[in-house]
């Protein structure tokens, strides 16, 4: 996995990024261009951090020990499943899935912290493929 970005800061609560994502999956290489924002208000109560299409995550500090917020995660796997059987003993696996979940951070200590999630997968697939099926390039949902 290579994650290359650029950082254009804007204000010290303010910058932009740019970048790409590359990772060599068992299907071929997966390019993602990904565009993202990191904000913090001038009370340092509300946080948004956002690298799209992969992740984003916005939260709000309701008590000095609790934050609340919404998280995104957006990704695609490929696990080998080699003699899964014997028809096709050489396969792999690709998962996709997009998961959105609302979730409450309690901080215990400085290195301790207990989140609670509720949230949905949504768009998730798996799909199952011969070791000899390969793209040449993949980018986020194009291949």
């Amino acid at each position: 996995m290579v994650l290359i970005y650029s950082n254009t800061k804007k204000r010290d609560n303010l910058n932009f990024k740019t970048g790409l994502y590359y990772n060599s999956e068992l299907f071929g290489p997966l390019f993602v261009p990904m565009l993202g924002m990191y904000y913090q208000n001038p009370n340092k109560k509300l946080e948004a951090n956002v690298m799209l299409p992969l992740q984003a995550d916005v939260n709000y500090q309701i008590l000095p020990f609790m934050n609340m917020g919404f998280n995104f995660n957006g990704q695609i796997r490929s696990y080998h499943l080699n003699n899964l059987t014997y028809a096709n003993p050489n396969t792999y696996v690709t998962k996709s899935t997009n998961e959105l979940f609302a979730y409450v951070n309690f901080t215990v200590t400085k290195s301790i912290c207990l989140q609670t999630k509720l949230g949905q997968s949504f768009g998730r697939t798996y799909k199952v493929y011969d070791e000899a099926d390969k793209v040449n390039f993949g980018t986020s949902n194009i291949y």
